[in-house]
């Protein structure tokens, strides 16, 4: 048999050089991750309420942005980085609680036609995109809030 110089001798002088090389290492050393942890970004949500009695919890990750859709292909849709993150969230929430996890991306209301507005469920969780109109008297905005928290904790 080869030594440990020559493998890595043979596996970068062939083709599919890093396939190779990572597959050797999986092999040959039974590394499952590589990456040092301390440069992983922390997950910290913007606002996460909770309701003890009834084991739900409510992440709320707010954006500001001058369009709250993007446009591909000529189709508008949620900015996909956005839903990843809030996805993010909810999901390593879930791995650890007992109870029920929504995820909501709060855009603040722009002069757009399109506002998005929209609840649904992926991966047996509920989702809200909305928008908050800061447009207006404090009173409305506190109406607003009140009725996004009423809608996931009633």
């Amino acid at each position: 048999g080869r030594s440990k110089k020559e493998d890595f001798t043979y596996f970068f002088s062939s083709p599919n050089t890093i396939l190779k090389f990572f597959i050797f290492y999986l092999k040959n050393y039974g590394i499952i991750s590589v990456g040092v942890k301390e440069y992983l970004p922390a997950m910290k949500t913007d606002i996460t309420l909770e309701d003890k009695s009834q084991k739900k919890d409510l992440i709320i990750d707010t954006k500001y942005y001058g369009r709250t859709m993007q446009s591909q292909f000529g189709k508008n849709s949620y900015h996909s980085g956005n839903m990843y993150q809030i996805h993010s969230y909810v999901s390593n929430k879930k791995a650890t609680y007992v109870g029920k996890v929504s995820g909501l991306l709060l855009y603040a209301k722009t002069d757009e036609e399109i506002t998005p507005n929209q609840k649904f469920t992926i991966s047996g969780n509920q989702f809200a995109v909305q928008t908050l109109d800061l447009n207006v008297d404090f009173s409305d905005i506190e109406k607003q809030l009140h009725d996004i928290v009423k809608f996931f904790f009633d």
